[in-house]
C-alpha cells in the first residue's frame, strides 16, 4: 500500500461514488466548502500496488488562536484497522506543519 496526498480529486470522487459508505463530509465538495472559509483542507488516501484508491480522509484544518489549529475529519473512508494505520503517520505530518 502507498499512502499518498491527493492532488487528483476526480479519482476520489470516483472512489466515494462507488463506495458503499460514503459521506458528503469526505467529498471534494466539501472540502471546498471549507476552503471558502478559510480553513485548509488535506486529503490523503491510500492505494494498491495499480493504484486502485482503497481508503480516503479529508482532514479540515481548524485555526485557533495564538498560532495554534486542530484537525478534524469527519468519517473518514476506512474500511479496517491496517488502512487506519497506514493513514496515520501521514495525518501526523499534516498535524505538525
Amino acid at each position: 500500500m502507498h499512502p499518498k496526498k491527493v492532488y487528483d480529486l476526480s479519482a476520489i470522487n470516483e472512489f466515494l461514488i462507488k463506495h458503499p459508505h460514503t459521506e458528503l463530509l469526505q467529498s471534494p465538495f466539501w472540502a471546498r466548502v471549507q476552503e471558502a472559509t478559510g480553513r485548509r483542507t488535506f486529503f490523503i488516501r491510500d492505494t494498491n500496488r495499480g493504484e486502485q484508491l482503497l481508503c480516503s480522509c479529508l482532514l479540515v484544518r481548524y485555526p485557533l488562536p495564538f498560532g495554534k489549529s486542530w484537525l478534524y475529519s469527519s468519517r473518514p473512508i476506512i474500511e479496517n484497522e491496517k488502512q487506519w494505520h497506514t493513514l496515520l503517520p501521514h495525518v501526523a505530518t499534516i498535524a505538525r506543519q
